[in-house]
């Protein structure tokens, strides 16, 4: 409680020599912060919730002059205003008492006697003491509120505690909204919260990093009570990021505390909001650990790590993994912004987590999800049906893709985000997972290399590409190369005349001359001279499919799998 103007006239200097002239009903809940001499003229020098000390001088002749001087302080929000009766002025005027009156402030008449310098030093001794309670009241509530989260009492436990100590109820939300502790006398409050709707709040107050802890809100968008409701919001920081918020709700009925009760709120709810703090630091790390044991477990079946005997006694049934069941891999890579802040690619991380557990959820899917080194692997539920009908099962694959793009699109931190994908499928059996990951892999790792970002690469759309791979690493196969392309390459670096790209063109337009020469911008002399040469530096007829075929394996080997980009 704070110090009111009835206090100050109950000090033993004021208590019997005191008469109210206006504002009787006022005193007992008028805070007092500070104390002041004031004459004329007022202009700013009285700050609000000041007690104000006067003579009179300069104005006790004049009743307009005073009810002037009078009006000013109470517009300058004093808490009161003595009036020392005696020399300057003999009485307050009726007028003056009665506008004060209406305005619910209190004028008190003292004898000259009385020393305005032993008021000032009473009330600031009264003042001194009263922060030293405020303080002793704040740093036990400190305690307190560590001693709970010491013990490991729950949130709602933590949110009781704070309706004690302040007398109003609380509320804890995290960051989306959703309501995680709650004192009781929140019960009407509770069923109404729309977490979507305080989403918007948070975006209309910009209830972020860059606001000050505490922040007074109107929910005029949706009234829990009868009436509108206020309620004072706390963020609740962790190393300067929001993780929830602290909501103290004041109701239709209980007005906005006084400065003075402000002052012990604020100490005692930033205690408070230190130590949800701690809370949402635990629950987070208990969080990460548990995710990342679950990653773990997912990227060791990926592996091939967990044999069939280890997995009776896994942590799968802990989990709640249905490795019954059958499932398609896929392997993601987000192609984040080179400049990206670790704190920006962590929850974009999280955004894409977030949005692939729900796209399968959407698709009523089990889903088992797993980030390392840049990549997600991800094993989705596909039903029976899509089992034995491959098309059926890219249909569905392909659409559970685009659900998560959509959604990613739409969220402001990941739009124009790019994710490639690798996409292998699989059938039921322990050795099936690592399998399906290799495919995945493999089909990720050729449509990386081959498209550009955000491809979709299927296992069973690279075949040609996994032929190639093989003839690559066949030494005969690289000898061939050699003798067949190699005099191209030497030709083009010597000349730089593009025989390997006149060659590739010619042979995409399926040998067409004219083609080839529109798509080269190409006079067709100057195509038949380039076409010619080819043929001289490789003993080769342009004419033969056969030599044709070779020719082109050659390219494409060299290209991809040797040393020189053709």
């Amino acid at each position: 409680m704070s110090i009111t103007v009835a206090d100050i006239l109950d000090l033993e200097l004021l208590s019997s020599q005191h008469v109210v002239c206006s504002g009787a009903d006022a005193v007992s809940h008028i805070p007092v912060e500070g104390v002041s001499v004031i004459e004329i003229p007022v202009e700013d020098f009285i700050r609000p919730h000041e007690l104000v000390l006067s003579t009179a001088i300069g104005c006790g002749h004049s009743p307009a002059l005073f009810f002037k001087f009078v009006k000013d302080v109470i517009q300058s929000q004093a808490s009161a205003l003595i009036i020392a009766i005696g020399r300057h002025i003999t009485q307050v005027p009726e007028q003056v008492k009665s506008y004060a009156q209406s305005q619910h402030f209190p004028i008190i008449e003292i004898p000259w006697r009385v020393r305005f310098s032993d008021i000032t030093q009473a009330v600031i001794n009264q003042l001194h003491q009263w922060h030293r309670d405020v303080l002793d009241q704040s740093e036990q509530a400190q305690k307190q509120f560590l001693q709970l989260f010491i013990q490991g009492a729950e949130l709602s436990t933590f949110c009781r505690h704070i309706q004690q100590t302040i007398g109003y109820p609380i509320l804890i939300l995290d960051r989306g909204g959703y309501i995680q502790g709650s004192s009781p006398r929140t019960s009407t409050f509770k069923r109404r919260w729309d977490p979507e709707w305080w989403l918007g709040e948070v975006e209309r107050l910009k209830l972020d990093d860059t606001v000050p802890s505490q922040t007074p809100v109107t929910l005029s968008a949706m009234p829990v009570y009868d009436q509108q409701s206020h309620i004072l919001v706390w963020t609740v920081q962790v190393a300067g990021d929001v993780k929830g918020y602290m909501l103290l709700i004041l109701g239709e009925n209980q007005g906005v505390p006084f400065p003075q009760t402000a002052t012990m709120l604020s100490r005692i709810m930033e205690h408070a909001t230190s130590v949800a703090a701690l809370y949402f630091q635990r629950s987070h790390a208990i969080l990460e650990t548990e995710l990342r044991m679950r990653g773990d477990f997912v990227w060791r079946l990926a592996q091939g790590d967990i044999s069939a005997g280890e997995l009776g006694l896994s942590r799968h049934q802990t989990f709640q993994y249905r490795l019954d069941l059958p499932y398609a891999c896929f392997v993601v890579h987000p192609h984040m912004n080179a400049h990206t802040s670790k704190k920006e690619y962590e929850e974009t991380v999280s955004s894409i987590k977030t949005w692939l557990k729900c796209m399968a959820q959407d698709m009523y899917r089990e889903i088992m999800i797993a980030y390392e080194e840049t990549l997600f692997v991800i094993y989705l539920e596909i039903k029976n049906l899509e089992v034995h009908d491959q098309r059926l099962c890219l249909d569905t694959l392909d659409r559970y893709i685009s659900h998560v793009e959509e959604a990613l699109r739409k969220e402001k931190r990941t739009q124009g985000l790019k994710l490639s994908w690798g996409i292998g499928v699989m059938n039921r059996g322990i050795n099936a997972f690592k399998e399906s990951y290799d495919e995945a892999y493999l089909a990720f790792q050729i449509g990386h290399r081959e498209r550009q970002p955000g491809h979709r690469s299927t296992f069973q759309n690279t075949r040609h590409y996994r032929l190639f791979a093989t003839l690559s690493e066949n030494a005969e196969v690289q000898a061939l190369l050699t003798e067949t392309i190699e005099p191209i390459m030497a030709y083009d670096r010597q000349r730089g005349m593009h025989l390997a790209h006149t060659l590739m063109t010619y042979i995409q337009h399926k040998s067409n001359v004219s083609q080839t020469a529109r798509a080269l911008h190409l006079h067709r002399q100057s195509l038949g001279y380039r076409l010619k040469r080819i043929e001289t530096l490789t003993g080769l007829s342009l004419e033969d499919p056969d030599s044709l075929m070779m020719l082109y394996l050659g390219l494409k080997l060299y290209k991809d799998y040797g040393h020189v980009d053709a």
